[in-house]
């Protein structure tokens, strides 16, 4: 899945996530979070028209 996200200095990206739970209005996601040394991951609520689903074409595997 995929989360659009907002940054501090304005700019929103959508970046892929992993679902954990959700509400009728809220998904909890877990997205990648860059670090000084190394990628970490970081758990957010977002609203749930912020996430969306993208399928794979097949062939491209």
């Amino acid at each position: 899945m995929f989360v659009m996200l907002d940054y501090e200095n304005g700019q929103s990206h959508e970046v892929p996530a992993f679902s954990y739970g959700w509400t009728r209005v809220h998904v909890l996601v877990s997205v990648p979070w860059p670090m000084e040394y190394y990628e970490g991951r970081k758990e957010v609520w977002v609203e749930a028209s912020r996430v969306g689903r993208r399928t794979i074409d097949p062939r491209v595997r």
